[in-house]
């Protein structure tokens, strides 16, 4: 008889092999969300947000214009928190 397994990948890629038994045994915590998503227009003056959400961020798309950069991106909630009003939607 074979044993069953499972794979568990992080979001880093990283994948780890689990025996069924051994999974079964596990006990997974609640997710609590370590980023979101933000829609901003930082002021040109607030360079060092735009350096934030570049470095501790996932940025999909910037853009500037005459009133700042807009940048759709994946950021930490805390830096999210500090992004909040800037919202460009």
């Amino acid at each position: 008889m074979r044993s069953r397994s499972c794979s568990l990948t992080d979001r880093d890629q990283t994948t780890a092999h689990i025996f069924a038994r051994a999974f079964n045994e596990l006990q997974f915590p609640l997710a609590v969300p370590t980023d979101t998503a933000v829609d901003v227009v930082i002021p040109y003056d607030r360079g060092d947000l735009v350096a934030g959400a570049h470095a501790a961020g996932r940025v999909q798309q910037t853009e500037h214009s005459s009133t700042g950069t807009r940048i759709k991106a994946r950021v930490p909630v805390a830096l999210a928190a500090s992004l909040r009003e800037f919202s460009a939607t």
